[in-house]
């Protein structure tokens, strides 16, 4: 299933690593499941191989991951002048290094930057570095392939709270191995890190599917907010800080809400918008395999996957709406309605 060479990728690890002492481990910035569970599994991973180490917490930080393995043990990306210097910066699913905010002030020509991640199109950082690019977005997640490259690095190293973190990162990113990227392989990584001490059913119940009375509060005003468009190929949802005020939930609760759009049925392209602040609006999009949301992610800046991506428009929530679906429309226009 690789496009990688997963055993000199992970020969190279290894010896970055052995030559080096001092780590960062970096996630992007507004944090998923996948980046943070891949940067918490290589905290724990290094410092158990005596490496002095610290992964880097960015923001918003979503509340729902603060019960992992190693999250008390971050660094805080506003107070990095506290920390000791990095030799090494590793990215845990950073598409862009515009991503990782102050980090990217601490790449050199020297510094040795291992980028592993599952975004097709990355190239690592635009900076001079040392960089070792472990990109392969025939993986599902990134915690599936750090998952590869730790085994095969340094065969027996994960434990039970390494594969927690990589297990909530897998089901992140594949819905619970619902999403068209779970495969064979997918499964296969799965059940092979339940095996090294991840609960399925209890994570899948804690970091998935349990919310709280306000989140569901906020649910329910998004979802009616739904409409539909192009005889049902295109759903959209919005989210206002105003609802967050009524219904006392926070926008790191709303991870998933996109999902409810594209349950529909002929719902190819959905699109969740959220009032970040006046005059800026984040996107996330999720498809079938009829659209390329990813190449519509990247009109606004933004990227992803196929079937995943994300941007951030510089309009209220209104105007960035009409700007995101005359862009879906566009990708559809030659495509002939389920309904015509």
């Amino acid at each position: 299933m690789s496009d990688l060479n997963v055993g000199a990728a992970a020969a190279q690890l290894r010896q970055a690593i052995e030559r080096h002492d001092d780590i960062w481990v970096t996630t992007h910035e507004s944090p998923d499941g996948d980046s943070i569970g891949a940067a918490l599994a290589l905290q724990i991973v290094l410092a158990g191989l005596g490496k002095r180490v610290v992964a880097i917490r960015q923001h918003p930080f979503p509340r729902q991951y603060e019960s992992l393995p190693g999250s008390d043990m971050m660094g805080d990306a506003a107070r990095l002048s506290e920390l000791f210097s990095p030799q090494v910066i590793i990215a845990c699913d950073v598409g862009s290094f515009d991503r990782i905010a102050g980090v990217l002030d601490h790449v050199g020509p020297e510094t040795v930057v291992i980028n592993i991640d599952h975004h097709a199109g990355n190239g690592g950082p635009e900076k001079v570095c040392q960089l070792l690019n472990f990109v392969d977005p025939s993986y599902a997640s990134t915690t599936m392939l750090a998952y590869a490259l730790l085994q095969a690095a340094w065969p027996g190293c994960i434990g039970a709270d390494s594969a927690l973190c990589l297990y909530v990162g897998l089901i992140t990113d594949t819905g619970c191995f619902r999403f068209t990227n779970t495969k064979s392989e997918t499964l296969r990584v799965g059940a092979e890190l339940a095996g090294l001490g991840a609960d399925p059913g209890g994570l899948a119940e804690q970091y998935m599917f349990r919310r709280r009375p306000e989140a569901l509060h906020l649910l329910g005003e998004v979802l009616a907010t739904l409409r539909f468009h192009d005889s049902g190929r295109v759903a959209t949802l919005q989210l206002t800080h105003e609802m967050l005020r009524r219904t006392g939930a926070r926008m790191d609760e709303t991870e998933g809400f996109v999902n409810y759009a594209t349950s529909v049925d002929g719902v190819h392209v959905a699109a969740l918008l959220r009032e970040v602040e006046p005059g800026r609006t984040r996107v996330s999009l999720r498809s079938s395999d009829l659209v390329d949301v990813a190449r519509i992610a990247r009109q606004f800046g933004g990227g992803g996957h196929r079937n995943a991506a994300g941007m951030s428009v510089g309009d209220n929530i209104d105007a960035a709406r009409d700007r995101v679906l005359g862009a879906v429309l566009q990708h559809l226009q030659q495509r002939p309605s389920p309904h015509a």
